[in-house]
């Protein structure tokens, strides 16, 4: 297992650690409480309960929330189990400001035949 991953974001480069997915981690579970708490409690717990960070060869994870890029924006991407051809993609957007990476904001997508997506 990687000890850091290196990010390229609005043609910038950042290094995300285990130690910085951690922080986003707590970031997230705040932004999840202060957006819509009862909506998201799942969520929540998930987070609370089992996710841990990790990073692979080219991605960033906090269980199964994963980082990825999106027209300009960085995203953390949480999908929901089990597969199905309709799926509930819950997002939150990040960006570095103070240092430091914060959740923007958190929304979500459905997808059409996501089965075929993966």
């Amino acid at each position: 297992m990687q000890d850091t991953l290196l990010i390229t974001y609005k043609d910038s480069t950042y290094q995300m650690t285990i130690g910085g997915l951690k922080q986003l981690k707590l970031r997230l579970i705040q932004a999840l409480k202060q957006h819509q708490p009862e909506a998201y409690d799942h969520l929540i717990k998930e987070l609370q309960m089992y996710s841990q960070p990790f990073l692979t060869d080219s991605t960033a994870f906090i269980g199964r929330w994963r980082l990825r890029t999106e027209r300009e924006s960085l995203w953390l991407e949480h999908q929901q189990m089990p597969r199905a051809p309709l799926m509930l993609f819950h997002l939150a957007e990040l960006v570095f400001a103070d240092g430091q990476w914060k959740v923007k904001k958190i929304t979500y997508k459905k997808v059409w035949k996501a089965l075929d997506r993966l």
